[in-house]
């Protein structure tokens, strides 16, 4: 990546460069403290090599992450943690040239507010649909040609201790940057990227606020309006589905994740369609579960799963018939064979362990 982009900038391509630093995201979220520092060290490498390719090319560089992951290795009780923060994350502004060094930036920002920092520092007039802030203090006396804008992914500010791989890490160009840069920090999660409150950053959420130059909702948020406003059970979608069911004597099959707090679904979906279908006397509804030991803590499925059983139960309606882990039903590695289908012959052909239906009282 980093060749490929700093080719490009030295053939002067582009007015505007996006690059994303996927490594954070990835070493991120394994249970090895030593790869995550080293991880936090390639990636200071590359970004110093892009940025002297930048500054040689008349660039002005941004620099932010799109949610926080790398920075904390050690939950409170001591276990690993593997999943995304609510720890907001760095902005920094690399002029092209020292004279250009007078950006002045505010302390602290959202993730909405990079696109219009951008368009600002190129003297691009910012369109009404972009409701961010430009994270500069005051217009530029010049504007620029030419932006590179960095996202680290995964990249957030922790704290200055041993359970943060980035503070463990030899990272002399964010070290460098950070003090002589201006430089601030960005709110990556919850509301200020149109999450839930308190709900960890994610990518999507994260690229989107980036991009779109304001607070974007997210899926899970507005379901959760639709839910509040009566509007999810009146959904045409949902209808048709569960009412071509009950035409042809057939069952309805759900598959959702079992979790409270990912930002791929929780199972209150589920069990507010079970009751628009029960409403609508449908009386075969199957449902299929991928557990997510990512944005829940390993080991909380049993729990996860009484609990639905038990709402389930109060609906009278819903049967959990198939239950199959994210790694393989949510595989990023395209492992098709040893992963994904595993996934697809338990839906499709029902293979795999089968246990007896526990009750609540197990």
């Amino acid at each position: 990546v980093t060749r490929k982009l700093t080719e490009a900038l030295s053939r002067g391509e582009y007015a505007l460069a996006v690059v994303n630093f996927a490594n954070g995201d990835i070493i991120g979220h394994l249970p090895d403290r030593k790869a995550n520092i080293k991880c936090a060290e390639a990636i200071d490498k590359h970004l110093g090599i892009t940025l002297e390719a930048a500054k040689e090319a008349g660039y002005v560089t941004i620099i932010t992450a799109d949610h926080g992951l790398l920075e904390c290795f050690v939950k409170p009780n001591g276990k690993p943690s593997l999943s995304h923060t609510t720890n907001p994350v760095p902005f920094i502004i690399v002029p092209s040239t020292e004279e250009r060094s007078s950006y002045q930036v505010r302390e602290k920002g959202i993730l909405g507010d990079v696109a219009p920092t951008i368009l600002e520092i190129m003297g691009i007039p910012q369109p009404p649909e972009m409701t961010g802030r430009s994270m500069l203090v005051r217009p530029p006396e010049t504007n620029t040609e030419r932006v590179l804008l960095i996202i680290l992914d995964g990249w957030g500010l922790g704290p200055e201790d041993e359970t943060n791989p980035i503070f463990l890490a030899d990272t002399p160009v964010m070290d460098r940057l950070w003090r002589a840069y201006p430089h601030a920090a960005l709110e990556a999660s919850g509301e200020a990227v149109g999450l839930k409150p308190g709900m960890k950053g994610n990518s999507e959420a994260g690229h989107m606020n980036i991009g779109a130059g304001r607070i974007v909702l997210q899926d899970e948020v507005r379901m959760d309006q639709a839910i509040k406003d009566g509007s999810f059970y009146t959904n045409e979608a949902f209808l048709k589905a569960i009412n071509d069911a009950k035409s042809r004597g057939g069952a309805l099959h759900l598959l959702g994740l079992l979790s409270k707090k990912s930002s791929h679904g929780t199972m209150d979906y589920p069990l507010a369609i079970l009751e628009i279908a029960k409403r609508e006397d449908l009386n075969d509804v199957y449902v299929h579960f991928i557990t997510d030991g990512r944005s829940t803590d390993p080991g909380s499925a049993p729990a996860l799963l009484r609990e639905f059983e038990e709402k389930a139960n109060e609906i009278g309606l819903g049967e959990i018939v198939t239950g199959v882990g994210r790694g393989y039903a949510l595989d990023r590695d395209r492992n098709y064979q040893k992963r994904t289908k595993v996934a697809y012959d338990a839906l499709v052909f029902g293979e795999g362990y089968h246990v007896a239906a526990f009750s609540s009282d197990d």
